[in-house]
């Protein structure tokens, strides 16, 4: 089973414990199916986390987020990042789960969306890889839940229970057809047809019969009473051949709304409620995956209860209580069962039973005692009869069947009892009505008995109470004592408690917590709600202490006791102390992580919340990894998945230690530290494990990670046939279908994503072989799926180099060192790679430079060459005296560079920032005050090379409608503009600059004139001797030649201008200059840059080639990318219009563009001004 431990966040809230683990999912428990399966284990077959019987194969959840500009997401595909995942990873199909929502709440799910792909796929895989785009809220696998029956063979021609629930006088009160309540039966199939039923079954008046028409707009058509989800039919029977689903269906939706009092059959609890079937079955009988589409249905359709009697033991997922909260926001009451496993539901939770404003059903016997299989909990909201509940079957058929499915419609029916009554009931004021208002009943289980809240259910107390109070907690924050946002042993916690009153007003009420865990100290314990009118919300703050030595990753829990005259309420929560915890390396094109744990890439298997993985350009191809240390069979320490399925958590941080990484504080441009020892192993072998991490930003040492080991004998004996290494179960495809790969010459293995010319290659190297080297990679499924024991991590640690090299198979790979010896107390030292690369010569290359900077002392190969520095000035807003100015340098700076404005005989300091996501390049502003002959100093540190100081000269100039103006640059050119050019006051910049060898005027901001301009260049005779040019404007993706007349005596070229732009001359021979070949490869600055609207890269090629221009984001997610195909020698451009693959505009920021042939690749940046 793989754990999902989730990222810890400063002063997190306590609502997302009570969410997640009181209501109950507890990642740390384990996870059974509705039918009580046995423990899951982590044979990784099709690496899934969990049963793979209960996820829908080729399909996963998607949410997008919302952009808080058009107020809504947009479609996946029109998300460059997710175009390229959606292509990538060979998505058939994308569709909008929920097309025709609209009206009050809808935005809950408007945004979420379906992916469908080969079944074969791993959805869990896939939807790992769409979470960590930045555009998706969550991505999740569909769970497929289960019907919650228990068949019984007797046969009972009565409902012997209606006496134990008192619903006899409750009908003498309400009867449902006094009102207009609509219960949902969301099941495997119903007989809407059956004699019992058919006169209580809703019928959807807006829509006509059989016309084949939409006729109410809902997306469904014909859906007189219900709908069909497993056939996308009207027919909400259910499939012929699903014997249990359609007889389930049929029997929940007798208990709840058979027809009353005539003179057949059996009694709904509802007495004559209407009764609305959706068929949610699957292919499956026994399977129900689409009762979240179904919960949609019948909201859209009015229904104020809605009846699950299904559910799963891993469904607690995002997408799940996305849906409970659309159903309350519009006024529809979810009642669930609490499940068949006979668990503790504050440990094992249950969906969607236990999903916030969900009322849970658990079963008891019309004996009151709880029925063997239900489960239980405080987290359970109330029990009803569900042993041997006799009801409708299919087929105008009668039976008897026991399980927490009967028990839920028994509530269902009571609830719209209360309804009627009381039609303005909030979902959360008809929960308490029926939960406040429960018997408290004695179970024989004594562990049940002393875990029940609320007790089985009393109709006629529910619509006869008055005056019920229910104070129920709705956030909580905690603040710990050094504020890290993680309860760590010796802390004091305080708890930041919110609580509103649902009912009616209450006097002051007591709040109490208590807990029996023994390293739990209360200190202020109790604490004082004061008076609340229905609706009020009151705050209070309670005290604990976590003893000092409490062990790293236990798990602590209490119970907040609220209580007053007559009224007892309870909250569990349930906390880690010192839990594992990630923090993120990002050189700018590979983005890691190191744990508190001892795992690399995530804190145990792959999953967003846990880590970022090893992402190089915007691909993760890490599902596991981390360190082993073994001396023997029975003597591995480790942080990997054990043999019971399970993950190692052997290594823990030692006392008073903390992990960090320092920016800027050694030769790297990241070093992260920590401590370790392995005191949490079964059998410890008595190693302190200090871990060093360095990360560069430069080429060409971005493409991989060092991690050094210093390992340290902590016992009085010697240690001798200590072997270390690095495990990682790699995923370069998502198929899980890789190639590996060995390099003895680097020390190095890799595994790579298709067998001949990769493009994606992620592996491991070791650095010094003082202690031997070892090398092996294995088919998973031959060694791990079945478990994977200390004998087999010993026997891998202890390998020489395997050759044996599996491919097209799930594949890991260890890289190891030893035998060493460590005397008491000695300490020795070893060393690793993460290395990424694009094809095998790449990384190849990239694992050279890791053993140059290891052997170098991790320092980079001085050198005494600059920086190269690009700065640039836009005027930023446009026509403004304000500026944008960006610095974007090729190699790290020790600190921000110096600028400079210096304009006659004043001068001006500008104070730059880092541009975020960008780890070289840096922005400030500036105010213009006067006009004239500027210059710009900028002056620049490396961290590694020669100081530098760069000179660029530019004109200031103002326009003012109604006078005409002139504006010269630097170099003698000068352009004329008449009166009428422009109709607003305008600042405009004028710049000559080198661009390839051609020397280019360049006006900003890039403006359209409205009279025509006369622009005047000088001619260089040096170059053009024969004056034969013309001058030439930027024009889109071309230049643009203008009629030019030449002024042969003072060298001047003259033309008129409708634009500011960029302009040069050219020979107007046969050879343009344009059109000679270049003498090398390269890829120039984009212009301009900072750029907005559009930008021009030109780039030239010596010989034929293949040529691909990509250009990435700053979190290295593709964008777009333009495919020139085979291009001939010469110079060539493409111009990008700001937009993504799918033809929408990219937000401002950072983005990098690279030329690929098979001549070189060289990368740039570029910034974007919207």
């Amino acid at each position: 089973m793989k754990f999902h431990r989730r990222k810890l966040y400063p002063r997190l809230s306590l609502l997302t414990f009570i969410l997640i683990i009181v209501a109950a999912i507890n990642p740390l428990t384990n996870r059974s199916n509705a039918y009580g399966a046995s423990k899951d284990k982590n044979t990784k077959a099709n690496k899934s986390v969990s049963d793979a019987g209960i996820i829908k194969p080729g399909v996963i959840i998607l949410k997008m987020k919302t952009r808080s500009v058009l107020a809504k997401a947009l479609h996946p595909m029109a998300v460059a990042s997710l175009a390229n995942k959606i292509q990538d990873k060979d998505i058939i199909d994308v569709r909008q789960l929920f097309p025709k929502i609209s009206g009050e709440n809808s935005q809950i799910l408007q945004n979420i969306y379906t992916l469908h792909f080969a079944p074969e796929q791993n959805p869990e895989k896939i939807a790992q890889h769409f979470a960590s785009d930045p555009n998706v809220e969550y991505a999740e696998p569909q769970y497929i839940h289960k019907i919650l029956q228990t068949p019984n063979d007797a046969f009972y021609a009565n409902q012997t229970y209606t006496d134990v629930i008192a619903v006899e006088p409750a009908w003498d009160i309400t009867k449902g057809e006094e009102g207009d309540v609509v219960i949902a039966i969301l099941d495997g199939g119903t007989d809407w047809q059956h004699p019992d039923l058919i006169d209580n079954i809703w019928t959807n008046e807006d829509e006509i019969a059989d016309n084949g028409i939409d006729d109410d707009g809902n997306g469904y058509i014909d859906d007189i009473h219900g709908w069909n989800f497993a056939t996308n039919s009207d027919d909400p029977t259910g499939l012929e051949s699903q014997t249990t689903n359609k007889n389930h269906g049929t029997h929940v939706a007798g208990i709840a709304g058979a027809r009353t009092n005539n003179e057949i059959g059996v009694a709904g609890m509802s007495w004559n409620c209407k009764i609305m079937p959706v068929c949610i079955a699957g292919d499956v009988d026994g399977d129900v995956p689409f009762g979240y589409q179904g919960i949609v249905y019948a909201v859209e359709n009015g229904a104020d209860i809605i009846n699950c009697s299904w559910g799963s033991a891993s469904g607690g997922t995002s997408f799940g209580q996305d849906i409970i909260n659309f159903a309350h926001a519009n006024g529809a009451l979810v009642v669930a069962a609490a499940g068949n496993d006979n668990a503790n539901s504050d440990y094992t939770p249950f969906y969607p039973a236990q999903f916030l404003h969900v009322l849970s059903v658990g079963s008891s016997t019309d004996k009151d005692d709880k029925v063997i299989s239900s489960n239980y909990g405080w987290s359970v909201d109330v029990f009803a009869p569900g042993q041997s509940i006799y009801s409708t079957y299919h087929g105008s058929n009668y039976s008897s069947i026991t399980g927490t499915s009967m028990a839920c419609p028994v509530v269902s029916g009571i609830a719209a009892l209360v309804k009627t009554k009381y039609p303005n009931l909030k979902p959360d004021q008809l929960k308490e009505y029926v939960r406040q208002t429960a018997d408290m009943v004695t179970f024989t289980d004594e562990t049940a008995r002393n875990n029940i809240a609320k007790g089985r259910i009393n109709a006629v107390n529910a619509l006869t109470a008055e005056n019920l109070i229910a104070v129920r907690l709705i956030s909580a924050t905690f603040t710990d004592a050094d504020g890290s946002g993680i309860i760590n042993d010796g802390e004091d916690i305080v708890l930041n408690l919110a609580y509103e009153n649902i009912l009616h007003t209450t006097d002051a009420l007591q709040v109490k917590l208590r807990t029996p865990n023994v390293e739990l100290n209360l200190i202020d314990s109790v604490a004082t709600l004061p008076a609340m009118a229905t609706g009020d919300t009151a705050r209070v703050s309670l005290t604990f202490h976590v003893a000092s030595g409490t062990p790293d990753n236990r798990r602590i829990a209490f119970f907040v006791e609220t209580s007053g005259q007559d009224y007892i309420d309870y909250e569990v929560m349930r906390f880690v102390v010192n839990p594992p915890v990630y923090l993120d390396h990002d050189s700018g094109t590979l983005l890691t992580s190191i744990t508190s744990s001892g795992n690399l890439g995530y804190i145990g298997f792959a999953d967003a919340e846990n880590g970022s993985g090893f992402t190089f350009n915007g691909q993760n191809t890490l599902f596991e990894g981390g360190l082993m240390v073994g001396v023997s069979n029975t003597q591995v320490s480790n942080c990997l998945r054990t043999a019971d399925g399970e993950r190692a958590n052997d290594f823990t941080l030692a006392q008073g230690t903390n992990m960090v990484i320092n920016k800027g504080d050694g030769p790297s441009d990241e070093h992260g530290y920590l401590t370790m020892i392995d005191s949490l192993a079964d059998n410890p072998i008595g190693v302190q494990i200090q871990q060093d991490s360095y990360i560069y930003y430069d080429e060409p040492f971005n493409d991989f990670i060092i991690v050094k080991y210093t390992m340290t004998n902590l016992n009085s004996s010697q240690l001798t046939n200590l072997f270390a290494g690095i495990f990682i179960d790699w995923d370069v495809n998502e198929s899980a279908q890789d190639y590996a790969k060995f390099s003895e010459q680097h020390n190095l293995g890799w595994v790579q994503n298709t067998l001949n010319q990769p493009r994606q290659l992620s592996g491991t190297m070791l650095l010094n072989t003082d202690y031997g080297f070892g090398y092996k990679a294995i088919s998973n499924e031959v060694w791990i799926y079945d478990a994977f024991t200390d004998a087999e991590k010993m026997s891998m640690l202890s390998a020489d180099v395997v050759t044996e090299i599996p491919n097209g198979v799930d594949v890991s790979t260890i890289v190891s060192t030893g035998p060493i010896s460590l005397d008491a107390g000695e300490s020795k030292v070893i060393g690793f790679a993460l290395v990424a690369g694009e094809s095998e010569i790449d990384i190849k290359n990239n694992a050279e430079s890791a053993q140059l900077l290891w052997d170098n002392n991790l320092l980079p190969p001085q050198n005494s060459v600059p920086p190269q520095l690009e700065t640039s000035v836009i005027l930023n807003p446009v026509n403004s005296k304000y500026a944008t100015i960006t610095v974007m340098s090729d190699k790290s700076l020790l600190r921000p560079p110096q600028l400079k404005i210096i304009h006659n005989q004043d001068s001006s300091n500008i104070a730059m920032s880092r541009i975020p996501g960008l780890t070289t390049g840096f922005s400030g502003t500036h105010e213009f005050t006067n006009q004239g002959i500027y210059q710009l100093m900028t002056s620049a540190q490396p961290k590694f090379g020669a100081d530098t100081t760069i000179f660029r000269d530019f004109t200031l100039n103002t326009f003012i409608p109604g006078s005409a103006t002139t504006i010269s640059s630097t170099s003698g050119d000068y352009l004329y503009l008449p009166e009428t050019s422009l109709v607003h006051d305008s600042y405009i910049l004028a710049e000559n600059t080198i661009d390839a060898g051609e020397n280019i005027l360049n006006f900003s901001p890039q403006l359209t004139l409205a009279s025509p301009g006369k622009l005047t260049l000088k001619i260089d005779t040096d170059r053009y001797p024969d004056m034969q040019v013309a001058i030439v404007q930027q024009s889109g993706a071309s230049w643009e030649k203008r009629a030019t007349s030449i002024d042969m005596e003072n060298r001047l070229a003259v033309a008129e201008i409708e634009k500011l732009t960029r302009f040069k001359l050219v020979e107007i021979r046969a050879t343009d200059i344009s059109e000679k070949v270049p003498t090398g490869f390269y890829l120039q600055q984009n212009y301009p840059n900072p750029f907005n609207p559009q930008t021009r890269i030109d780039y030239g090629l010596a010989e034929t080639s293949p040529v691909e221009i990509v250009i990435f984001n700053a979190l290295g997610q593709k964008v777009k990318t333009f495919r020139m195909g085979m291009q001939q020698p010469g110079r060539h451009f493409v111009i990008w219009n700001g937009f993504d693959a799918m033809e929408k505009p990219v937000t401002s920021g950072v983005y990098f563009y690279k030329l690929k042939s098979e001549q070189k690749t060289i990368i740039r940046k570029m910034l974007l001004l919207r």
